[in-house]
């Protein structure tokens, strides 16, 4: 479904979408005739949709980058074609050295990929897949609109969060040489003449790729007097990163028994686990050290893990405000924008960024918006940023924190 929302801008009349998503729950008031609908936005079906991949790396499948952009239209591709999202994204930060799912819901695999890229996905109001890496907050740097006037300004930050010492743990992978992935420990239950039978494999990390099954290699089968029966044995495998379908199939006239089932591949070796922190003397000597431990999955090389280490230091180190401005509407702001807010009354004239968005209407009150607000200078602490395809070579400018 969408909502529309009519308006005037001047004495133009205006329509914009203000929301798109599902029914999730509908309420019938049989009394006044009146339905009432709980609705949430694309994501809700994104959450319940738990798939299973190959492993995705530089060059693998072919073509395939390693960067989120691609990593997200990846996975946007195991979506029916009718309900894929159309998207709007940034390239990202980092490659991801080495991208699966294993059963995972595919909106909290979004938000993994956001979270290591110093960014944030979202749907914006008409549907559209947004994501924006941490680059996005330093070329942002026109305001959209200017609030002079507000009905309400809150200013609001717990203690609970201030960390001065941060701990980013990490990992590296390499490919390994052909080993073994998998072996049936179990037994398993006869298999009668013309009957198949299925088995999942489940690997404690990710492999490159599986090796097709070998008779006597990697199965046997036997009668149940003892005779050989390999050869009436047909082994079929549906291969992921980190689990393996395998259809056991008697093609022979006769039960057999499976006596050996294995499974050979090339594994993710991931290194040691690895660590890097930082500490702020001055945050410590007024809170006491208070130490954030952070074990990202896709954080997989030292500079990455640094550069994450380094951004949540200076997220956290001091208190960080977050704003609720209660204004009238504008219908065409959305999440990820940056406004200015200058109330003389208040004392605040600087930009924010819009990271939040609560909308009301009614015929009576009018149309309100209640917008969570995040002072830019609290997010990015320098302004002498590198950017590529602008700033010259050789001149001073910051790659990353």
């Amino acid at each position: 479904v969408r909502v529309y929302l009519g308006f005037y801008y001047g004495s133009t009349p205006e329509v914009l979408v203000q929301f798109s998503g599902h029914i999730a729950e509908p309420f019938v008031s049989a009394g006044n005739g009146t339905v009432t609908a709980r609705l949430k936005d694309r994501a809700w079906a994104l959450e319940h949709a738990r798939h299973s991949t190959t492993l995705y790396m530089p060059g693998t499948p072919s073509g395939y980058s390693g960067y989120p952009d691609d990593y997200i239209g990846a996975l946007l591709d195991l979506v029916p074609l009718a309900d894929r999202p159309s998207t709007d994204l940034d390239r990202g930060c980092f490659p991801l050295m080495f991208a699966w799912l294993d059963d995972d819901p595919l909106w909290e695999e979004l938000g993994r990929v956001a979270a290591v890229q110093g960014g944030m996905v979202w749907f914006d109001k008409a549907g559209t897949l947004v994501f924006r890496d941490a680059s996005f907050f330093v070329l942002n740097a026109t305001s959209v609109h200017t609030f002079t006037t507000a009905r309400d300004l809150q200013e609001s930050w717990r203690e609970a969060d201030i960390w001065n010492h941060v701990v980013v743990r990490w990992s590296g992978g390499r490919v390994a040489r052909l080993a073994e992935l998998w072996a049936q420990t179990e037994p398993l239950p006869p298999l009668r003449a013309g009957d198949s039978t299925t088995v999942q494999a489940n690997f404690g990390a990710p492999a490159y790729a599986v090796a097709t099954p070998v008779a006597d290699t990697d199965y046997r089968a036997v009668r149940h007097d003892g005779m050989e029966a390999t050869k009436d044995l047909r082994v079929s495998a549906a291969a992921y990163a980190q689990r393996v379908m395998l259809t056991l199939t008697n093609e022979g006239s006769a039960p057999l028994y499976v006596t050996k089932l294995r499974l050979r591949g090339w594994p993710v070796d991931f290194q040691d686990e690895q660590t890097t922190e930082a500490e702020d003397a001055a945050s410590i000597a007024t809170y006491g050290r208070r130490t954030l431990q952070v074990r990202l999955l896709y954080v997989q090389s030292r500079g990455q893990a640094e550069a994450v280490r380094d951004f949540l230091l200076h997220r956290y180190k001091e208190p960080r405000a977050t704003y609720s401005l209660r204004v009238r509407a504008i219908p065409w702001l959305e999440v990820g924008d940056r406004v200015t807010v200058r109330i003389s009354r208040t004392g605040h004239d600087e930009d924010f960024f819009v990271m939040g968005m609560r909308q009301e209407f009614s015929a009576r009150g009018g149309y309100w918006q209640t917008l969570t607000l995040l002072r830019c200078a609290d997010l990015l602490p320098y302004s002498n940023w590198f950017v590529v395809g602008t700033t010259a070579y050789g001149t001073a400018g910051r790659w990353f924190f």
